[in-house]
């Protein structure tokens, strides 16, 4: 996996196998990055594989519907090989999520609320 820097959102791609969940969990979950992370932070990082001279995103799908719907026109890119494990970059998007988490402390990361019941 590699940074890729800036990249303009015009030129990344849903990816077509995924699928958004429709809940009132995930309405709240996005809801909360784009308030929370994306309009006071600002660009945000997601993870994707190259596809010519394009990128199709592997995680960070609500990230990045976030960061479109607060008017951003780039986020940074984290690019992985086409060899890359599934389970490798999803642990990277948890550290991503986690660094976030813990740069805002109104969230807690995904093992904090767990460990708090």
């Amino acid at each position: 996996m590699k940074d890729g820097g800036k990249i303009a959102i015009s030129s990344i791609e849903e990816d077509p196998s995924y699928r958004e969940r429709s809940s009132r969990w995930c309405e709240t979950t996005h809801a909360l990055l784009r308030d929370s992370f994306v309009r006071k932070r600002g660009p945000v990082r997601i993870i994707a594989k190259k596809k010519g001279s394009r990128y199709v995103v592997v995680a960070g799908h609500h990230l990045l519907k976030a960061a479109k719907e607060c008017g951003l026109r780039e986020v940074y890119v984290d690019v992985v090989g086409a060899g890359t494990p599934h389970e490798e970059y999803l642990n990277r998007f948890a550290e991503i999520v986690g660094d976030y988490c813990r740069k805002n402390r109104k969230v807690r990361t995904p093992s904090e609320a767990r460990a708090s019941g």
